[in-house]
């Protein structure tokens, strides 16, 4: 078993004993009106499949939490940074620090896509608070990015 393998088993052991907060994030495209690529259909004919409304692209951004099996969603009609960000705000309001409570930490696991790639993203604003929990906040160059936070994002 490799290393993110075997790291991976161990967070996941963790997210289900309840010492940490494991959430799986993941963003996809979906076209309103999709195109036809293999079909039978005579030579010449429009392969485009009648639909109300006008073609338009839906982006689905989400996060797992893997030991409650809870799902956060945001869909918009981009797969901006905006959207990322507003997608971690959610997480924030849900997960996030509260007056009298105990938090546990929580660990982000990331794919490297553009959209939460960004430096943006990797690196904490200079104004944020320092009891945020951007500062333990990291980026690598593998095929999974994990981001560990000690209590809130």
């Amino acid at each position: 078993m490799d290393r993110a393998g075997l790291r991976r088993r161990l967070l996941k052991a963790q997210a289900e004993a309840g010492d940490i907060v494991l959430l799986f994030a993941d963003e996809s495209e979906a076209l309103t009106h999709p195109y036809l690529a293999h079909v039978w259909a005579k030579k010449g004919a429009d392969l485009r499949v009648p639909a109300p409304g006008q073609r338009a692209k839906v982006a689905m951004l989400g996060v797992l939490d893997w030991a409650r099996r809870d799902l956060i969603g945001h869909t918009s009609r981009t797969k901006r940074s905006s959207d990322f960000i507003a997608l971690l705000e959610q997480v924030d309001r849900r997960y996030g620090p509260k007056l009298g409570l105990a938090t546990r930490p929580l660990v982000l696991v990331l794919d490297n896509g553009p959209v939460h790639t960004r430096r943006r993203h990797v690196l904490p604003s200079p104004n944020a608070p320092t009891g945020s929990g951007l500062s333990g906040c990291r980026n690598t160059r593998r095929s999974s990015t994990t981001s560990r936070f000690s209590g809130a994002i």
